[in-house]
């Protein structure tokens, strides 16, 4: 069911849970919340698996020692955001809608690493459940990012009768 949740919370917890992943693959994280709460209305532990995941994809993709960066903030059109960003080999042009489709692997990652290409694919359909969205662009000087948003939740409103 949704409730009020706070973004900052669940990457928070995340980033506990996923701590020794990124202790093992020595990587320099950089997280950057804002002061005020990210409030918007989720399920927290559904919304929980898909920040993990996308965090999870971005440290086992990362080279050692790189640097992940996450960065969590309100859009000027007042959706929540999350960045999560890596210098991981990135993901050619022509599959950055497809890695969201079930049993899809970039044709960069697929190296034995053992995936199934379905988180990606249950990531979207949690974010569209709540009414969000997740997207990937290449950086420019190498790696991924990956764009999670939400609605805001507005103080008072309630779940759809679909979603409760």
């Amino acid at each position: 069911h949704l409730e009020p949740c706070d973004l900052r919370a669940i990457v928070k917890a995340v980033l506990r849970e996923l701590d020794p992943l990124l202790a093992q693959r020595q990587l320099r994280l950089s997280v950057r919340l804002p002061e005020q709460a990210l409030d918007c209305k989720a399920d927290p532990s559904r919304l929980h698996q898909a920040v993990r995941n996308v965090v999870a994809n971005a440290i086992k993709f990362s080279p050692e020692g790189s640097a992940l960066d996450i960065y969590g903030r309100y859009s000027a059109q007042g959706e929540v955001c999350l960045s999560v960003s890596d210098q991981g080999p990135g993901i050619p042009p022509a599959e950055l809608d497809a890695i969201f489709d079930a049993f899809v692997q970039s044709s960069q990652t697929k190296d034995g690493s053992g995936g199934t290409g379905l988180g990606l694919a249950i990531c979207r359909k949690i974010l569209q459940v709540h009414g969000g969205h997740i997207s990937a662009d290449n950086r420019p000087g190498g790696g991924a990012v990956f764009h999670i948003s939400l609605p805001q939740r507005v103080h008072g409103d309630t779940a759809p009768a679909a979603l409760a």
